[in-house]
C-alpha cells in the first residue's frame, strides 16, 4: 500500500461509518416499529429515554433494535442487550480492514448515578478476565455513545461490553450490557 492510498482507505472507512451511523440514527428516530407475530401484527412504541427516568421498563429493554442489513465485507452491525438483572440495549457498528479498526456504539441506558459513568470494552470471550478498554461513553439527549478508531487487528475480539464504573482504571466493574459483535 502506498502512502497516497492509506488516507484514501481511511477516508472510505470513515465515510462508511458515517452512512451506517446515519441509518441507525434514522432508525432510532422512529416512533414505532411494526413487529410480526404468529397471530398478526402488533405495534411496539419505542420512545427515547427521558433524562428523569432512572430505569428502562422491561418492555423497552427487551424490544429489538432494528439494524441495517446487507453490509459490505469488513462491516458488522450488532445489537447487544442487558445482562441478567440490568436494563438497556445498544447498537454496535464495527469496521475493519485488518489494519485499522473503527467502532461506534450507541446505547439506550438509564442515567448513570452521580460519581459513576459508563465504559465500553471489547472482549475475546464472555469469560475473558482482561477486556480491552475502549473508553467512557458520552451522554447526549437520549443516549450514550462512543466512537473508537485505532490501527491494529481486532479480529480476535468477539464481545462488546458496557459497564458502570466508579474508578477510571483498566478494571471492568459492573456489567450492564454484553453481546457478540
Amino acid at each position: 500500500m502506498t502512502f497516497k492510498q492509506k488516507p484514501l482507505i481511511l477516508a472510505l472507512v470513515i465515510l462508511v461509518l458515517i452512512v451506517v451511523v446515519a441509518a441507525i440514527v434514522l432508525t432510532f428516530g422512529r416512533k414505532s416499529v411494526e413487529q410480526k407475530s404468529g397471530t398478526g401484527s402488533e405495534q411496539s412504541s419505542q420512545s427515547p429515554i427521558n433524562p428523569s427516568d432512572q430505569d428502562l421498563t422491561t418492555e423497552e429493554a427487551s424490544s429489538p433494535i432494528p439494524l441495517v442489513s446487507n453490509l459490505p465485507s469488513g462491516v458488522s452491525a450488532s445489537a447487544i442487550g442487558a445482562v441478567e438483572g440490568k436494563s438497556g440495549k445498544a447498537n454496535v457498528i464495527a469496521v475493519s480492514d485488518g489494519k485499522t479498526f473503527s467502532l461506534v456504539l450507541e446505547a439506550k441506558l438509564a442515567d448513570s448515578p452521580q460519581g459513576q459513568f459508563y465504559t465500553a470494552w471489547l472482549s475475546k470471550s464472555t469469560d475473558d478476565k482482561n477486556p480491552f478498554k475502549l473508553g467512557k461513553l458520552q451522554k447526549d439527549k437520549s443516549s450514550y455513545s462512543i466512537s473508537f478508531n485505532q490501527d491494529g487487528d481486532f479480529s480476535s475480539y468477539k464481545i462488546a461490553i458496557v459497564t458502570l464504573e466508579t474508578n477510571d482504571d483498566n478494571n471492568a466493574e459492573v456489567k450492564i450490557l454484553e453481546g457478540a459483535i
